[in-house]
């Protein structure tokens, strides 16, 4: 190459890594479904890199810390440990169409004869409370914040803070805001919840049409989705 042309192409490398654009592209896959901004695109590319990791680091340790009670909870940990450590960061989001991380808050009232369900839009079937991690690697906080949101609860807290469940759940494809979501895979984690059931409830009608307190004897008649009553029945025999 000609000396000046070689100047030329120094120059122009220059220019472009000062505009930041390929930090901020890099950036921009990691913005969650809400338009919440999870990166700083005014990091460098290694230094949103090592973000990452640590985050995802963190959701790695605490699925570690979590003790199977059953062999379907222990081929669920083996499998969703070895797909986040393949995937990295993005199985925390919905950009990974295939599976990501949901969260899930088993609610119960004060002395867990009842638990707060809500009777979901798209699966139509009462259901227990939960989310997409959406970017957050706080999944207990997304637990809290879902029940609020869903429920109108504002008194809720956990009963413990490490993991109480994992569950590999199928979802079927469905319609969201005019957009096909095609069937994929969550790897949901739960936590056990207690709630006040003294606190108004009320639906988000964007995601179901009811919300109440259901007897736990009374959650098998409620229940239409075989495989998630399974889950509910484990979960029952814990608490």
């Amino acid at each position: 190459m000609k000396p000046e042309l070689l100047w030329q192409k120094r120059k122009l490398r220059k220019r472009n890594s000062k505009n930041r654009l390929p930090q901020k592209a890099f950036a921009a896959a990691y913005f969650d479904s809400h338009g919440g901004q999870i990166l700083d695109i005014n990091k460098s590319r290694a230094e949103i890199g090592l973000t990452m990791k640590e985050n995802i680091n963190g959701v790695i340790k605490e699925i570690e810390r979590f003790k199977p009670l059953c062999e379907q909870e222990k081929k669920d940990k083996e499998i969703m440990l070895f797909a986040i450590k393949k995937e990295g960061f993005s199985i925390l989001t919905r950009a990974n169409e295939l599976f990501h991380i949901t969260v899930s808050g088993f609610t119960v009232n004060n002395d867990k004869s009842k638990m707060l369900m809500v009777f979901h839009n798209i699966y139509n079937s009462w259901s227990w409370i939960g989310g997409h991690a959406d970017g957050e690697t706080g999944l207990l906080s997304v637990a809290l914040r879902e029940a609020r949101e869903e429920t109108g609860i504002e008194h809720i807290f956990p009963e413990e803070k490490e993991i109480i469940s994992l569950d590999i759940l199928t979802t079927k494809g469905h319609w969201k805001k005019g957009n096909y979501i095609a069937p994929h895979l969550h790897f949901n984690i739960t936590y056990l919840l207690t709630g006040d059931e003294r606190d108004a409830i009320r639906p988000k009608e964007d995601e179901n049409k009811a919300v109440g307190w259901i007897l736990m004897e009374d959650i098998e008649n409620r229940v239409t989705e075989p495989e998630m009553l399974l889950v509910y029945k484990k979960l029952l025999q814990r608490i």
